[in-house]
């Protein structure tokens, strides 16, 4: 599938960046209690007694409740995140129609879009104009939380998001498929 490059057009740049072990920022809601039994093999090597049981302060992966906990964790993040560049105050607005788009806007001037984040679990797609803008909400998001480096969609490089590769085409196009496998 092929799309209109409509952001670069207006210089704008696609990029990719994840938030490395996500789940482990986000609290196990209070009113939950979990308790698991430490991996055998903490046992093994003497971090944990044979028997002894954990209680669960934040989430981990493999439990049921840690996706839901870790989306409303970085929503709230989200919802009060601020940052400065150029003597400015930029903030994100979430999308009423489609919760996992977020606007990039100027706090002066909320009707004007800036850019886009569109979020899926621990992954985010950045489409905003290249500057101290952009670079000062990325500087925001590692303030939060560990993210791996951006991937950049260029002329050179596709950009993988969401198991989906995009390719900068001729004629401002990006084409949208999924990634040739190599052959072993």
């Amino acid at each position: 599938m092929c799309i209109r490059d409509s952001g670069t057009a207006n210089g704008w740049k696609i990029g990719a960046v994840d938030v490395s072990g996500a789940f482990m920022y986000a609290p196990i809601p209070e009113q939950m209690l979990v308790v698991v039994r430490p991996p055998s093999f903490f046992v093994d090597i003497g971090l944990a007694k044979p028997g002894e049981l954990w209680t669960l302060s934040m989430a981990v992966y493999g439990l049921k409740v840690s996706p839901r906990a870790w989306g409303d964790h970085r929503d709230s993040v989200f919802k009060v995140c601020e940052w400065e560049a150029n003597g400015q105050t930029y903030c994100l607005s979430q999308c009423a129609s489609d919760t996992q788009v977020w606007k990039l806007i100027n706090k002066a001037k909320p009707e004007v879009l800036l850019g886009l984040m569109v979020v899926y679990v621990d992954d985010f797609l950045i489409i905003s104009e290249s500057g101290a803008m952009r670079d000062n909400f990325i500087s925001k998001l590692r303030q939060s939380w560990k993210i791996k480096e951006e991937q950049v969609l260029d002329d050179q490089h596709p950009l993988t998001f969401l198991g989906l590769e995009m390719k900068r085409t001729e004629l401002s196009l990006i084409h949208i498929s999924e990634p040739t496998r190599q052959e072993a």
